[in-house]
């Protein structure tokens, strides 16, 4: 039996390791490679693709875990927001893409929207204070070593030949490369 050229899943977590916050970055690599043809490559970035998806699948159940008073208090947030989004001229709200793969709504006024916020936030300060501890530990979670196990790519025996340079930089953290 032929013994299999794919190297195995890593288990380590080194120092240098992918945080929460880059999963987005990282499922969007994945996604720029997703046209090249190659049955040992396709398996490859079908397993990653899935243990990210994963991995960011329980990070937002965690994003989105709150008291029933917090979630009062972020649909008054998000009404502000709808209040003084700019809209397109048919009236849509403008959205705006982020690096994360989140979407912002546009704001029109910036001062007012947050004079609008800031006056929420004295309506409501238990809740006020609970959604931003809720925010902060989010944001401490996001700077931690992501859990999933890579599944490595040799660079030699699988990545495609026709792979560009932008599309081997977007899958870089899952490549072996040859030794130098």
């Amino acid at each position: 039996m032929q013994e299999s050229k794919m190297p195995k899943a890593v288990k380590e977590v080194p120092e240098d390791a992918i945080k929460k916050r880059e999963l987005s970055t990282l499922l969007q690599g994945l996604k720029g490679v997703g046209e090249l043809q190659d049955k040992k490559f396709s398996l490859a970035i079908l397993k990653n693709f899935k243990r990210i998806n994963s991995e960011l699948k329980d990070l937002h159940e965690i994003r989105d875990k709150h008291s029933d008073n917090v979630k009062l208090y972020i649909e008054l947030i998000d009404a502000l927001k709808l209040e003084y989004a700019r809209k397109d001229n048919a009236g849509k709200v403008i959205t705006v893409n982020q690096p994360d793969g989140s979407v912002t709504i546009n704001i029109k006024d910036e001062v007012k929207y947050l004079s609008a916020l800031e006056k929420l936030k004295e309506a409501n300060p238990e809740d006020a204070a609970e959604y931003e501890k809720d925010q902060k530990d989010y944001e401490n979670l996001l700077d931690t070593p992501a859990t999933f196990e890579i599944y490595k790519i040799d660079y030699d025996e699988v990545v495609p030949e026709n792979i560009s340079p932008s599309q081997l930089g977007g899958i870089d953290p899952f490549v072996i490369y040859p030794e130098d």
